[in-house]
């Protein structure tokens, strides 16, 4: 697979997007987590 059959492919390109998306939910998520677990 080449990087302009990526580009080319809005599936792929979407679903780099979601998971990049992810990532920066999780990375959220577990940042609140260590707050809550420092405020008690």
């Amino acid at each position: 697979m080449t990087s302009t059959d990526s580009w080319g492919n809005p599936l792929l390109v979407y679903q780099s997007k979601e998971i990049l998306h992810g990532q920066t939910a999780f990375a959220v998520a577990l940042l609140i987590c260590l707050l809550l677990f420092q405020v008690y």
